[in-house]
């Protein structure tokens, strides 16, 4: 059940993707790495890197190299990263958007409703 959720969320933002303009790059990015706001990447093969790049076209990019996905938010959204090993929080007044790590390799996979009920906590 999970994979179907994690499965539609990844098609509306594909379906979404398609209908909006491409994005011009502009702006300068902004690169974090474990947490904290650097100039460059190190060369440490294992650092959690996430880049924040202005699209100038009132969009964001957020890219999680550590976890091989980007998307788009609007650009008057903030980003917390203050647990980038964990979650990724990006928010203004009316909307919250948290993103979770969790690592299921146990085997010990939550239903999706154990899943939620913990993110509501």
């Amino acid at each position: 059940m999970l994979r179907n959720l994690a499965g539609l969320v990844i098609s509306i933002l594909v379906i979404l993707g398609l209908f909006t303009a491409t994005p011009v790059m502009a702006g300068t990015p902004t690169f974090i790495e474990n947490g904290q706001v650097v100039d460059e990447f190190s060369s440490h093969p294992l650092a959690d890197r996430k880049e924040i790049r202005p699209l100038g076209n009132g969009w964001n990019r957020y890219k999680d190299h550590a976890q091989g996905f980007s998307l788009l938010y609007p650009e008057n959204m903030e980003v917390d990263v203050s647990l980038s090993s964990i979650r990724t929080l990006i928010s203004d007044a009316d909307t919250r958007l948290e993103i979770y790590h969790d690592i299921f390799a146990s085997g010990n996979t939550p239903s999706a409703q154990a899943y939620i009920n913990y993110s509501n906590r």
